[in-house]
């Protein structure tokens, strides 16, 4: 069983956004799986993770757009 991680966050430096660019790294070099809802409202954020989002597997789902459908779907 691989283990899935569900991230959905503002992308802003007070909720740690250091620490999730490493955890999506850190689950892609582990073969989890990760899914991120969220969105910068700092374009250099919002551009740092389109970049990672370039760089993970098709088995990572980055969004990095608010969505409430998906966030809900995401949770079940």
């Amino acid at each position: 069983m691989v283990p899935l991680i569900i991230c959905i966050t503002r992308l802003v430096a007070q909720k740690g956004i250091h620490l999730i660019a490493h955890a999506i790294k850190r689950v892609e070099e582990l073969g989890g799986q990760l899914i991120l809802l969220g969105k910068a409202s700092d374009g250099r954020v919002q551009r740092d993770f389109e970049g990672l989002a370039n760089l993970v597997l098709a088995a990572n789902v980055i969004a990095l757009a608010w969505n409430v459908i998906l966030s809900f779907k995401a949770r079940k």
